[in-house]
């Protein structure tokens, strides 16, 4: 037990990822551990893509700016590529913790 605020016992459970794997194993099957994978998957992939694509844009605009440092050029090109999939992609990832949240709470 530990005193929390205002004098209030908490009890806290500290656990390790792998207490945790065996704990969903045991109760809810191996193929628990992979519950949201597809979104997850599609997720990834279309970061991805969207990395990729746009750092190959904005490398080619460097490029074209003839920008030859070649530190300057890789620190400008990845952030513009990190930010542009950022922005881009987060929508996704609201959608995707909202319908988990929401499938928790049909299942309670």
């Amino acid at each position: 037990m530990h005193e929390g605020f205002f004098g209030r016992n908490i009890k806290y459970y500290i656990t390790n990822p792998m207490n945790e794997a065996y704990s969903i194993i045991k109760n809810e099957g191996f193929s628990c551990l992979y519950n949201g994978l597809s979104s997850a998957l599609t997720g990834q992939i279309l970061c991805n893509a969207i990395y990729f694509g746009s750092y190959n844009y904005f490398k080619e605009l460097l490029i074209n700016l003839r920008i030859k440092d070649i530190v300057t050029y890789s620190i400008v090109t990845s952030l513009f590529a990190s930010l542009t999939t950022s922005i881009l992609t987060h929508p996704l990832w609201v959608l995707n913790s909202r319908m988990s949240k929401s499938k928790e709470t049909v299942l309670k």
